[in-house]
């Protein structure tokens, strides 16, 4: 058993905990925390409710991490990255790749929701991250399985794989399939997921630096400085010569 959440550092946390509150308004809601909102109403606050409760919003990411760092299976060239585009998948590879002759190696890895559907992946990775036993991690993973073959949805859902995280202990980037279709739906789908994985490589950097993430006494401070510094990361690397060159209008978008 080890802490995964201790080790993973994302910036759409806020809004994913908003909503678990169910808080329903605030003064000027975020356009993620609306995407997420309307799938709460699509799916039903019920099913909403258990998804988070059974950390299903994160799993895919664990099950990735844990194959990867725990067991050692996964290969990059099968990476996947983003929604059924090869376009865009070969996109963020070529930044990727930009990224680490600029920054650093990092290794970058595509989640998916169906990365549920393997029993044998989701137990093992309960197990781990949860620290139940192996009976209970099956029970558990039984339990999941049965709630979504009787939902509305599938695994194949977007929420679950509504993020982009930066594991920075295992110099991982993880970018979930969900967060692309919050970016096409918001009409960036090129420019959000390169700003996305250029700020989970900020996060990357603040840790590979062993810049403090905490040193202020507060969570929202905190917050800020971590998500504001892999902003400032992330918009140096993309309006960079040597980086991807975006213009002013680019940056607008």
């Amino acid at each position: 058993f080890f802490d995964l959440d201790a080790a993973v550092h994302t910036q759409w946390t806020d809004s994913i905990q908003r909503v678990k509150s169910l808080e329903d308004s605030c003064p000027e809601p975020a356009p993620f925390f609306d995407f997420l909102m309307n799938i709460r109403e699509d799916i039903g606050v019920d099913l909403f409710h258990d998804i988070l409760e059974l950390r299903l919003i994160d799993m895919a990411f664990f099950v990735k991490v844990v194959k990867s760092v725990v067991f050692n299976e996964g290969r990059d060239e099968d990476e996947f990255i983003g929604i059924d585009d090869v376009r865009l998948d070969r996109r963020i590879k070529e930044s990727h790749l930009h990224q680490e002759g600029f920054w650093g190696d990092v290794k970058l890895v595509g989640v998916h929701g169906v990365e549920l559907e393997n029993y044998d992946d989701l137990w093992r990775t309960i197990e781990i991250v949860s620290g139940l036993n192996e009976t209970e991690a099956q029970e558990r993973a039984s339990q999941i399985h049965t709630l979504i073959e009787n939902s509305s949805i599938s695994f194949d859902h977007p929420i679950f794989s509504m993020n982009a995280v930066s594991v920075a202990d295992f110099d991982m980037i993880l970018l979930g399939e969900g967060l692309f279709h919050f970016f096409e739906e918001r009409e960036i789908g090129d420019g959000g997921p390169l700003y996305a994985h250029a700020h989970e490589y900020g996060h990357t950097l603040q840790v590979q630096k062993g810049i403090p993430m905490t040193p202020f006494n507060t969570t929202a401070k905190n917050s800020r400085y971590s998500e504001l510094m892999g902003d400032a990361i992330a918009a140096y690397y993309l309006v960079h010569t040597r980086g991807e060159r975006l213009n002013d209008e680019d940056v607008k978008e």
